[in-house]
């Protein structure tokens, strides 16, 4: 283990599958191999797959409680990277009913929840649980930002891990950035299009933004227009979402009806000019 607490991830690999080749039952060295593939030591690339069959060996000792449960925690996070919310959750589910005692873990849960809800149309609860989660995060991030804790006292800065305030960062960052994200989403899916394009506006500050919430922006922007009878505008809003993805109907249709009624818009103002003409 020395080489892994020195950094020296390729040497402690080659060390940690000597020692499972000898004792296939070890552990602590199917969940540091776990952890080092994650990585992707051997060829910089994250070995997802073979990372999650060494945490599942792990898994079958809930005894060892402190490796049952950050196996779990670590498997769901590659299952969430993988877009498989269920297991995901699954896996969180596992390792909190064991009593694992993580309040990262418990967030994680509940983002993952969350995405669920949405995922099965309970849109409301979904956004809900998103936004609720959301709040904890920020309030977390400001306190870390001025070096207090959650009572307001003082940290002195000497006593505080930089490793483990640089991963507290990522993490949180990370939520932020998926719950914005997924409350887009659901914020569309209501249709409560104005909320939806400030979360995807917060989004930038915390990560990129993914094809299917570019599409949600376009779409948003284009039915927000059509509200302020701004048709040209709309269309054009709605050939961005439609090029985004092209096998959606849903762009086109709006942006035919948005040309309809532009049409009908100048029509009627045609009709009006005559009127007062005559």
């Amino acid at each position: 283990m020395s080489g892994y607490r020195e950094g020296k991830h390729i040497q402690a690999l080659g060390d940690l599958q000597n020692v499972i080749q000898k004792d296939t039952s070890n552990v602590k060295a199917h969940y540091y191999i776990g952890k080092l593939l994650a990585k992707g030591v051997e060829n910089q690339y994250s070995q997802q797959s073979d990372a999650i069959l060494h945490f599942e060996q792990v898994a079958k000792y809930p005894e060892q409680e402190f490796y049952f449960g950050n196996a779990l925690f670590q498997m769901a996070k590659l299952r969430l990277r993988q877009k498989d919310y269920y297991e995901a959750f699954h896996c969180l589910k596992r390792a909190s009913d064991n009593n694992f005692q993580s309040k990262r873990l418990a967030m994680y849960k509940d983002f993952t929840e969350g995405v669920l809800y949405l995922i099965k149309r309970k849109i409301k609860k979904g956004v809900q649980i998103l936004s609720d989660l959301l709040e904890v995060l920020l309030n977390k991030d400001k306190d870390e930002k001025s070096g207090q804790d959650t009572e307001g006292e003082k940290k002195p800065q000497a006593t505080i891990d930089l490793k483990k305030r640089l991963s507290n960062k990522a993490h949180t960052n990370y939520l932020i950035h998926q719950i914005l994200l997924f409350r887009a989403y659901g914020y569309v899916a209501i249709e409560k299009y104005e909320v939806a394009q400030d979360d995807i506006k917060r989004v930038l500050k915390y990560g990129k933004v993914d094809a299917a919430t570019t599409y949600n922006k376009w779409l948003g922007k284009g039915i927000l227009r059509m509200d302020h009878e701004d048709y040209l505008m709309a269309s054009k809003f709605f050939t961005k979402a439609w090029k985004k993805f092209p096998e959606n109907k849903d762009p086109y249709c709006l942006q035919v009806i948005s040309i309809v009624r532009s049409y009908s818009y100048s029509l009627g103002g045609y009709f009006i000019d005559q009127q007062i003409k005559y």
